[in-house]
């Protein structure tokens, strides 16, 4: 038998163990972190687009109201 795992020491080989996964959960963090930047900025950019939308929208429906009551006015349908 291995004296160190007798005694509870911990051997080289899981120190190894132990920082090749560290390394490996740093690289997921930070993969996880980039993956939120780019997450939040996509739904920056969609809720800009949304507004923009609405914006447009609301002007479409405003001209359409307004053309519709030149219409009504002029040929005297109310």
């Amino acid at each position: 038998m291995n004296p160190n795992k007798e005694n509870g020491a911990v051997t080289d080989r899981q120190i190894e163990r132990l920082d090749t996964a560290r390394r490996g959960l740093d690289a997921a963090r930070a993969s996880h972190d980039h993956a939120r930047r780019v997450l939040d900025e996509a739904i920056r950019e969609h809720e800009v687009a949304a507004a923009a939308l609405a914006e447009r929208l609301r002007l479409v429906v405003g001209r359409q109201e307004r053309d519709e009551l030149t219409l009504n006015v002029g040929t005297g349908i109310h």
